[in-house]
C-alpha cells in the first residue's frame, strides 16, 4: 500500500490526489510538498518539491530556490522515513508565464535573451549541481498521470523502488525477416546496440552460437569488451536472471 503525505500549504491539490490514492495525510513537511511512501515502512520515501511556473521563475529571480534545493538535497530522512528519491516538478509552461506575466516582472519582456539565459543556467544547476531531476508538466492531468505511474511501481523485498527497463517491453513487428527479429532480440540486451548486434550475428552467425559462446569468444567481436561479454553470457547462462 502506498501513502501520500501532503504539506498543509498544498491543500488545493488534495482533491485531485484523491483520484490516485485513498491514503492521504496532511501535515507540515520540513522539506518538499509531497511525500510518497510505502505504508508501514521506514524506507522508500520519494519527496517532491512542487512549483507553479510563476513560483519557479520568482524563486529563481529572488534566489529563494537555492536554499530550498539545498535542504532538499541534504534531506536523508523525512518524518522518520528514509528518502530514496527527490524530484522537482514545475506545473505550467513558460508560454503561460509570458501570457500572464505579473506586472512587477514586465522588465523581463524587455530583455528576453537575458531571461532565457538566466532560466537555463538555473535549470542546469538544478540538474548537475544539486543532482535533482527537474520535470515540467503543462497541466494537472499530466502531473497526476505521472504520480499514478510512479506510485504503481513495484517495491522489492529490500524496499527499494524498482524502475524496470522499457527496453524489455518493446514489441517486435510481425512479418519482419528472421534476421531483423534476431537483431531486435539482441538489441534488448543491456549495452548492446544495433551496430553491436549486427557484429555479433556477423561473427557468430546465429543466436544459438551467441548463446553458447564463452566470455572469451564473445570478446573477440569488435566492440564487445569484458563487461558486455559477461552481460551477454549471464543473460543466457545465469539462472538468477530468470524471474520465477
Amino acid at each position: 500500500m502506498v501513502k501520500i503525505i501532503v504539506d498543509h500549504r498544498e491543500k488545493k491539490i488534495i482533491g485531485e490526489l484523491n483520484r490516485i490514492c485513498s491514503e492521504i495525510e496532511v501535515t507540515c513537511l520540513p522539506v518538499g510538498d509531497i511525500l510518497i511512501l510505502k505504508e508501514n515502512s521506514k524506507r522508500c520515501a520519494i519527496i517532491i518539491e512542487r512549483k507553479t511556473i510563476f513560483d519557479f521563475v520568482s524563486s529563481i529571480r529572488s534566489n529563494r530556490i537555492w536554499n530550498q534545493l539545498l535542504r532538499l538535497m541534504q534531506a536523508e530522512y523525512i518524518l522518520g522515513h528514509k528518502v530514496d528519491h527527490k524530484i522537482v516538478i514545475v506545473q505550467g509552461s513558460f508560454k503561460e508565464y509570458f501570457e500572464q506575466i505579473p506586472r512587477s516582472h514586465k522588465q523581463v519582456k524587455r530583455d528576453h535573451r537575458a531571461f532565457w539565459r538566466f532560466m537555463m543556467l538555473a535549470v542546469v544547476d538544478i540538474i548537475f549541481i544539486y543532482r535533482i531531476p527537474l520535470l515540467f508538466f503543462s497541466n494537472n492531468e499530466q502531473l497526476y498521470k505521472f504520480l499514478k505511474i510512479l506510485m504503481a511501481r513495484n517495491i522489492d523485498r529490500n524496499d527499494h523502488w524498482i524502475f524496470g527497463s522499457r527496453a524489455y517491453n518493446k514489441r517486435s513487428r510481425l512479418g519482419l525477416p528472421l534476421k531483423n527479429n534476431q537483431l531486435f532480440l539482441l538489441c534488448s540486451i543491456p549495452l548492446i546496440n544495433y551496430t553491436l548486434s549486427k557484429r555479433l550475428l556477423g561473427d557468430l552467425k546465429s543466436i544459438a552460437n551467441i548463446a553458447q559462446a564463452s566470455v572469451d569468444e564473445l570478446k573477440q567481436v569488435k566492440g564487445i569488451g569484458k563487461k558486455k561479454a559477461e552481460i551477454i553470457f549471464d543473460i543466457f547462462h545465469n539462472e538468477k536472471n530468470i524471474t520465477k
